[in-house]
């Protein structure tokens, strides 16, 4: 905390490895400079105002002429809590604790102090910096009396400039002058510290019957280079967090968010969107009284990993995350990128593209012709929530639906497929594929490759195709039956590709809390002992069947085409 004679401690600060980050930081050395004093882990700033209350104020010899000019005035009282907000705003992103203190005559100030004179000139206002910051005037903020009386409430101009004077005050350059920032980026929606306005700054406000100058915090390149000096605030957002934006209130501003599993909502909106969830990028979002681009912001070492759109036709990007992407409503275009991603098009013909890693497309939820791309990774279509059986033939790409409104879609690099609870049809192609069937009667063709097929439940027809292939069971119920005419049936089981019937998931003994394997006794009958697994050749074709219960009947069957001489190396037990 300063004296009026006394200035507070400084350090210098070092440049970055990034341009853009570095057009924000003071070019000469003199005047690379940040506050010092540390408490509880945090650089501690404090501020005042200048004639605060009507309170005198005094000034060091050679402080400057703002105090003598023609006008000079105290901020308006009632602002000081929006004049709090616009120094959290830094403090939220840096790892900075800002303290309001009263200037008394003779005595403290704050390190910054804030207040009117018409010395600025035709300027809002400017901040006093001096080399070294050898002088108690270093940092403080004189507004031009013109506009230093009005509001300094979000959405006003007077906010944003604070904000702007605020980051001088910290440290911060203008992106113009020293170290220029790349061009394209020398607008305030890529840092406050820029005197050019973004397209669609100004959103007119019905409520006030006036305009909003909506933008509302320190932005991407800000953060950055706020927190090369300062270091980020991880307690900031640390939790789950949920971003939910309403298409009829606009504004610019960056997220800083310090952790856990977040979320942006864009459900409301119904113009287009587009969203990329990459740290250090931004997304145009579709308001409804006046038209921004690259509005919203993710500030860099962010990770944002869920995303709704509208019922616009939105874009949303992933990022590296494990991402949920639902695109809603509306001809949507979901990128998941690396992670394991979760991609749900919704109503309308959707491009979901799953990217890196082992990606999940919701189709069952997804009505209209959608298209599915899958990429590096066992990626996987799901028609879990179809209200009506599917065709899915991955070797030609369709997945076509019964249902209304479930469409024909397009599928490529898919290596998966789950069912819909109905009777569906699920065909493979040449790679190793993942089919399971979900409920109902289901037809599985693995085709060629080494294939893993689930039934599940229904009395369903599997065919392994080509390759070594796994038929696997899960629990008991998914064998439909524990007869010939009632079990699943498998078309094409063949030692010599090395098939495996999988029971392994299946606990074998009913009777005990372990979880035990199963014993096959090959033809031979039950012999009361619960765990048992045995076969039988009947009507030409060879009847597989389970006792759990040890009553010595069958609990399951399972029904293989062709009479075959089994062993226990064609199970998984």
């Amino acid at each position: 905390m300063a004296t009026y004679t006394q200035a507070s401690p400084v350090k210098t600060y070092s440049l970055t490895a990034d341009a853009r980050f570095n057009a924000l930081l003071q070019a000469d050395p003199a005047y690379r400079l940040a506050w010092s004093t540390v408490s509880a882990g945090k650089t501690v700033v404090s501020y005042s105002f200048i004639w605060g209350g009507g309170v005198a104020s005094a000034f060091a010899s050679g402080y400057g002429t703002e105090m003598t000019a023609a006008t000079v005035g105290a901020l308006p009282s009632g602002d000081y809590a929006n004049v709090a907000l616009a120094f959290a705003q830094w403090s939220n992103v840096a790892n900075l604790s800002f303290k309001q203190v009263a200037e008394t005559v003779g005595g403290t100030v704050g390190d910054i102090r804030l207040g009117l004179s018409s010395r600025v000139g035709d300027a809002w206002g400017y901040t006093k910096a001096t080399a070294g910051g050898l002088a108690n005037s270093h940092g403080d903020i004189w507004i031009n009396p013109l506009y230093g009386r009005d509001s300094y409430a979000v959405n006003t101009y007077n906010f944003t400039a604070l904000m702007h004077e605020i980051g001088h005050a910290l440290g911060l350059a203008h992106p113009s002058e020293g170290f220029i920032i790349p061009t394209g980026y020398d607008y305030r929606n890529y840092t406050i510290m820029s005197y050019n306005d973004p397209y669609g700054v100004y959103a007119y406000n019905p409520a006030k019957e006036d305009f909003d100058y909506i933008i509302q915090t320190p932005m991407v390149y800000d953060i950055a280079a706020i927190q090369a000096i300062y270091g980020a605030n991880m307690s900031y957002h640390a939790g789950d967090n949920t971003y939910a934006y309403s298409p009829g209130s606009p504004f610019y501003a960056t997220i800083w968010d310090a952790g856990g599993k977040d979320l942006i909502d864009l459900r409301t909106f119904k113009l287009d969107c587009w969203v990329d969830l990459h740290p250090g990028a931004y997304s145009t979002l579709g308001f409804t009284n006046v038209s921004v681009s690259n509005n919203l912001g993710i500030a860099y070492n962010v990770t944002i990993e869920d995303c709704y759109g509208g019922s616009g036709n939105d874009t949303l990007v992933g990022n590296e995350a494990n991402n949920a992407l639902y695109g809603n409503a509306g001809n949507d275009r979901l990128y998941g990128y690396g992670g394991n991603d979760k991609l749900s098009g919704g109503k309308g013909d959707d491009i979901l593209s799953g990217g890196d890693g082992n990606d999940t497309f919701l189709a069952g939820d997804d009505l209209g012709n959608d298209r599915y791309v899958g990429g590096p990774g066992l990626d996987l279509v799901t028609y879990a929530g179809a209200t009506a059986g599917v065709t899915v033939n991955l070797a030609t790409g369709v997945g076509d639906g019964t249902a209304a409104g479930l469409g024909k879609d397009t599928i490529s690099g898919v290596e998966r497929v789950t069912g819909s609870a109905h009777n569906d049809t699920l065909l493979g192609d040449a790679n190793d594929n993942i089919l399971s069937g979900n409920g109902g009667n289901d037809t599985i063709n693995g085709m060629a490759g080494a294939d893993t097929l689930r039934g599940g439940s229904g009395q369903d027809r599997l065919t392994g195709g080509s390759g070594a292939d796994r038929f696997v069971f899960e629990r008991v119920i998914e064998f439909a039956g524990s007869t010939a005419a009632t079990c699943d049936v498998i078309t094409d089981f063949k030692h010599a590709e090395g098939d495996l019937i999988v029971l392994t998931p299946i606990d074998a003994n009913s009777l005990t809390s372990a979880d035990d394997a199963f014993a096959f006794i090959g033809t031979a009958a039950f012999h009361h002992v619960a765990g048992e697994l045995r076969y039988a050749i009947t009507g030409g074709n060879t009847l597989i069947q389970g006792d759990i219960n040890g009553d010595g009947l069958a609990d399951f069957a399972l029904l293989l085409q062709g009479s075959l001489s089994l062993a226990k190396g064609d199970f998984l037990l």
